[in-house]
């Protein structure tokens, strides 16, 4: 469940209400957040770098993946 922790991060940080705002967000399609949340998806490094490129500052390559390996 590591990627909920990134998920949840993003979501709070950003303001998103849902997951489907999350969603459109990250561009990809929701199911695909669900699939991240139920462990059924891994997060790739496109996804990563997608969630550093919304705001640099705020979510390092490396937090990300520190969050993905807890």
């Amino acid at each position: 469940m590591a990627a909920t922790h990134v998920l949840d991060h993003v979501a709070q940080l950003k303001k998103c209400k849902n997951d489907a705002a999350l969603a459109r967000l990250l561009d990809v399609p929701p199911p695909v957040v669900s699939k991240w949340r139920h462990a059924s998806l891994v997060m790739g490094p496109a996804h990563i770098l997608r969630i550093h490129e919304l705001e640099p500052s705020l979510f390092p390559v490396s937090d990300i993946r520190q969050l993905l390996a807890a």
